[in-house]
């Protein structure tokens, strides 16, 4: 039985676009929002899950090359992690109650 190739493993996780987002996030660090680690961390994972997940969906639909499908995941990586945490706040600071008393008129 032969060994797996390592350096094709290697090379397929390091080409992979989440990595490229993880390395977005990285340095969307300096300007990221969020004061505390805990934070961050969730943020930079946040980047890093929606590199992975919309860069092959982008790459795709614009039938894009492998480099750009990279360019394209450090991009969302870098965006991604304000985006999730401007999403977050949304939900935070959303009144349900209010929007269906809004919405649905509260009994008048």
């Amino acid at each position: 039985m032969q060994p797996p190739d390592i350096d094709a493993a290697a090379a397929a996780v390091a080409s992979h676009p989440g990595a490229f987002g993880l390395l977005g996030s990285l340095v969307g660090l300096r300007w990221a929002p969020g004061t505390g680690w805990p934070t961050k961390v969730a943020n930079v994972a946040s980047g890093t899950v929606l590199a992975g997940v919309l860069a092959p969906a982008v790459a795709e639909r614009l039938h894009l090359s492998p480099s750009q499908i990279s360019v394209t995941g450090l991009v969302i990586g870098l965006f991604g992690i304000s985006i999730a945490d401007a999403v977050t706040q949304a939900i935070r600071t959303f009144d349900l109650a209010g929007f269906l008393t809004r919405r649905f008129g509260g009994g008048q």
